[in-house]
């Protein structure tokens, strides 16, 4: 033993609990802080999931006239045989596809079933293989015609053997390397040990086929070793969002997947193992009195019901989806179905049938078993390391004659190329990936709700432009309505605090810049041309006004050199004695009149953005402003094929400064029109120089103001208000650096020049760099991509409607129904000029088809982690 002879022991004791508190914080709480909140979000899930389903019972009436309507596409069958694979598989889109190609084995199963048969299925997944869609065809078929057979009611009676067990299995979703461990740590099904799996084997997990092949294959084995329950997750709606029918899609066609589901409908509801002990999905029912015998009648051979008024439907979906709490009563589940029950339901339900002890699965429980309602509830779940987002056990119960649950918890063996082990990085990555969801989801409740709190500011000396941390808090929390989330914790990592403190030292949150952090990051490859078709729709507006206008100032010019014509010559006239002076000076008058008239409605110009100058002119009233109304009704006026909450989110990004009105400069940057305007014959012969100026405007547009002007007066040299060559030849060697030699840039400037007066002004300058300043146009996108965002399910559920054969494809035609479908149904809804641009730019290969699971994975929220304030930016940049 090392001597502590001279040591200081406070210091060193000191210096532990120093190390331990900074361990704790940043490793420990940051963990515990993330699980908790992908878990309540991933709940949360759950409960859109159902309000949801209304919206889409309604999106699939408003098109199922038209899929009647209609026949099956001889180009969508020639689409359909692009996706396919080995074996007869379709390709899907994929957040979580594996990287590798499937490599499939064919290994139909015997006409009786071996263990033999099984134990090479097992081998084979356990390499990654995947099994042919023939044997998992006839699998599933000899399956469902014994369940068919042998199970005819909700709950099914179990007997454990004499010198043997049942082994009680929670959820799997997916996760093979769990069954393979439980088999490992349990051994396989036989006469002695028995096994009950309650539910979930699919979503989430990338392998919910092969675990159900392997539990449908122990089942034609010999049906009194291995029983199924049903879980919520056995349910197509779940199915079609939570993975598997993406996973099924990826390996095989759109029969196996119907042929799943009906497979699922045959499992009972739960289970009764020597009549007392009650093993069930989800929990307790919402009424009093309940007698398994009653649980029995329901009829389960159907998709899981929510709210309906039926006493045995209510009590099918309390099965599936209630979750045990430790107070008192009944309440409304937080997850959207179902109910939370306390102990006192426990004790009812138990007495009323005389049993002993409660199994359930449906939550994450870190140690993989969780007792509750002093031990009458065990929840049991099996799947360790959840989606790897998670460090927890998994678990399973063996019941014996005794009936005393006996647990083992364990981590899942490693199985190269399909283990699931938990990742820190995972963890986070996720976490916010599900929080930048919900806040762009709700992106519009959230900016109405901060900027009454903004006006509520104004009285206590706050900027309109931002809330206090609280304020912050207590808004997120009312608008995405997740109970217990740590919003506090989870600020800094989502809105930066301002460097400025309220009067009271309250820290401070530009909301703004918040919600414009996260946005949607599209899909390059499906929708690069939707943002330039859709928006050219502002500018054309605009570049019309300033066509119109300039021809009208060039009209004006005309009549003025004609005036001044006359003038000249009556001038001549009079000099010569061949005109009368008193004629001379009225007319005279009279002309200087109407060019005063003329000149009074303002200077005009042919240079680029003289319409937007006096569209600017004429909608401030001389005041220096445009309020964010007079902009949109200006845009209407003028025909823009943007919807007017739409067009509102452009104003208040042309609002630089955000004081909810437009000065002059904000709306001249903007709409200034900035392109080449050289001759049709020049083109070709001068593309390189038109590039050496685009990436000239590109320079500018990085530089902190891009702002032509500065860079105009800048190489100005003399102030006489125009560029010589000399000169301009110095913008580019300063901004171009050595990309250009001297001869070049002299070819540059007399391309620019177009007058050939030897020298580029203003106007030449303008027309021939094109700055890119689309910041309130990616705005504009924002605001439709929210739209389609938060209906983003139900428009995949009203594509499929019309996807008769599986290709994963619709045409034209069936998009826009869908999409118009969809309009009747929500506020704001796209204008009939989106939506058919839309679906052009969505069409990228021509052949009139779009890939709708690729639309709808092409909306990725991201964080740009830009809503620093205005003083932060400004030392960012110096």
């Amino acid at each position: 033993m090392a001597s502590t002879k001279g040591v200081d022991v406070a210091k060193v004791t000191k210096i532990q609990a120093l190390w331990r508190g900074h361990f704790v914080r940043k490793y420990v709480a940051p963990k515990a802080y993330l699980q908790r909140t992908w878990n309540l979000i991933d709940n949360d899930e759950e409960r859109q999931g159902f309000e949801a389903d209304t919206q889409l019972e309604n999106l699939a009436k408003e098109v199922e006239p038209f899929v009647l309507q209609r026949q099956v596409p001889e180009k969508k069958q020639k689409k359909k045989k692009k996706h396919d694979r080995d074996a007869g598989s379709r390709k899907g889109s994929l957040k979580k596809a594996p990287t590798v190609p499937l490599v499939y084995f064919t290994a139909d199963p015997p006409a009786t079933m071996t263990l033999a048969y099984i134990e090479n299925l097992i081998t084979q997944f356990k390499k990654g293989y995947i099994l042919s869609q023939s044997g998992v065809a006839a699998i599933i078929e000899r399956f469902s015609a014994m369940m068919d057979e042998q199970v005819t009611e909700a709950v099914l009676d179990i007997t454990i053997p004499e010198d043997g067990s049942v082994c009680v299995i929670g959820d799997t979703h997916g996760q093979f390397v769990d069954l393979l461990t439980i088999f490992r740590l349990n051994g396989l099904p036989s006469e002695k040990t028995v096994y009950l799996f309650n539910g979930d084997y699919v979503d989430r997990g990338l392998r919910g086929v092969e675990i159900c092949m392997i539990l449908f294959c122990f089942k034609l084995l010999n049906p009194k070793q291995l029983f199924m329950n049903r879980g919520n997750h056995e349910c197509k709606r779940l199915n079609e969002k939570y993975y598997f029918e993406q996973e099924v899609g990826l390996k095989y066609d759109a029969t196996i997947f119907e042929a799943m589901q009906n497979a699922f409908t045959l499992l009972p509801l739960a289970s009764l193992v020597n009549k007392k002990i009650f093993v069930v999905h989800g929990g307790l029912t919402r009424h009093d009195g309940v007698k398994i015998d009653e649980m029995r009648k329901i009829e389960y051979r159907k998709q899981c019901p929510k709210k309906s008024d039926d006493v045995l439907d209510q009590y099918f979906e309390d099965m599936m989806w209630s979750d045990p709490r430790v107070s008192a009563g009944r309440e409304k589940n937080s997850r959207g179905a179902g109910i939370v029950f306390g102990p006192d339901v426990t004790e009812d339900f138990m007495r009323t049938n005389d049993l002993s002890l409660i199994i359930r699965s449906h939550e994450l429980v870190p140690k993989g078993y969780y007792p509750t309602h002093d031990h009458q509830i065990i929840t049991l779940f099996s799947a360790s390391n959840y989606c790897g987002t998670n460090d927890n056990y998994g678990a399973f119960a063996v019941l014996k004659q005794d009936l005393v649950p006996v647990f083992t918890r364990y981590h899942a063996d490693p199985v190269e190329g399909i283990s699931s082990k938990f990742d820190f990085e995972t963890l986070k990555i996720a976490t916010f990936q599900l929080i930048r969801d919900r806040i762009f989801h709700y992106r519009r409740e959230l900016m109405n709700e901060f900027a009454q709190k903004a006006r509520d500011n104004k009285e206590i000396g706050i900027s309109h432009k931002k809330i206090t941390r609280q304020q912050w808090v207590e808004v997120v929390s009312k608008v995405i309505a997740i109970p217990d989330m740590p919003w506090l914790w989870l600020q800094p990592h989502l809105a930066k605090a301002s460097h400025k403190k309220g009067p009271k030292g309250e820290t401070l949150i530009g909301y703004k810049r918040f919600l414009e952090r996260y946005r949607v990051m599209l899909n390059v490859d499906l929708v690069e041309h939707w943002e330039d078709m859709l928006l050219k729709e502002v500018c054309q507006a605009l570049y019309r006004s300033n066509s119109y206008l300039a021809e009208k100032a060039k009209q004006r010019r005309e009549r003025k050199k004609e005036r001044a014509d006359r003038r000249a010559q009556r001038k001549a006239n009079r000099i010569s004695g061949r005109e009368d002076k008193d004629t001379d000076d009225d007319g005279s008058d009279k002309e200087k009149e109407k060019e005063k008239e003329e000149e009074s409605g303002g200077e005009e110009s042919t240079e680029a953005g003289a319409g937007a100058e006096k569209a600017f002119k004429s909608l401030s009233r001389k005041t220096g402003k445009i309020t964010k109304a007079e902009f949109v009704e200006a845009m209407k006026g003028m025909s823009v094929e943007l919807t007017g909450s739409q067009l509102l989110v452009v104003a208040s990004k042309l609002d630089d400064n955000k004081d909810d009105s437009i000065t002059y400069d904000e709306f001249m940057t903007k709409f200034k029109v900035l392109y080449h305007d050289v001759e049709k014959e020049n083109r070709e012969r001068e593309k390189w120089m038109k590039g050496a100026l685009r990436e000239l405007g590109d320079i500018i547009t990085q530089s902190a103001s891009a702002d032509l002007h500065a860079v105009f007066d800048e190489f100005d040299k003399d102030k006489s208000g125009a560029l010589s060559y000399e000169e301009f030849s110095d913008v580019l060697k300063k901004l171009l650096g050595s990309s250009y030699d001297g001869v070049q840039r002299h070819q540059i400037c007399a391309f620019v020049d177009k007058d050939g007066n030897g020298v580029i002004d203003w106007k030449e300058f303008t027309s021939a760099i094109k700055v890119d300043n689309r910041a309130w146009q990616r705005e504009a996108v924002q605001s439709i991509c929210n739209v389609l965002f938060r209906n983003r399910y139900g428009l995949q559920k009203a594509f499929r409607t019309f996807d008769l054969d599986g290709s994963g494809a619709i045409d034209v035609d069936e998009f826009c129904l869908v999409i118009k479908a969809l309009n009747k149904l929500i506020e704001p809804p796209l204008s009939s000029t989106q939506v058919r641009k839309l679906h052009k730019a969505l069409d990228t290969n021509g052949d009139g088809t779009i890939s709708y699971d690729e639309f709808v994975e092409a909306f990725h929220v991201i964080d740009t982690g830009d809503d620093d304030d205005d003083h932060d930016r400004k030392s960012r940049k110096k």
